[in-house]
């Protein structure tokens, strides 16, 4: 009878093992997929790099949708800064 209930319970795990392995699976494609994007982003600042070096200005490059590296897309602000850290505006000194 306990090797019954063993092979119950068994079976019962194995699903949650397959649900497991399919956590893990895509789990290493979100890493694989993080690398890539870095290096994408490395490349595209040098070639991006090389073409303001060729003489393309700032602006050609935007006309041509073709933003500046380490920008990103617009969309949702970015998290507020802590307190003591902003990088807000500071109070400047009169002349």
């Amino acid at each position: 009878m306990s090797e019954d209930i063993r092979f119950a319970a068994q079976q019962l795990m194995e699903g949650r093992l397959t649900a497991i392995d399919d956590v893990a699976a895509k789990a290493r494609e979100v890493g694989e997929a993080r690398t890539a994007l870095e290096t994408a982003e490395r490349s595209y600042a040098a070639a991006y790099k090389a073409a303001q070096d060729a003489g393309w200005s700032d602006r050609e490059l935007r006309q041509l949708s073709l933003p500046a590296p380490g920008r990103r897309a617009p969309g949702r602000p970015r998290k507020k800064v802590e307190a003591g850290t902003s990088a807000g505006p500071t109070a400047m000194s009169q002349d």
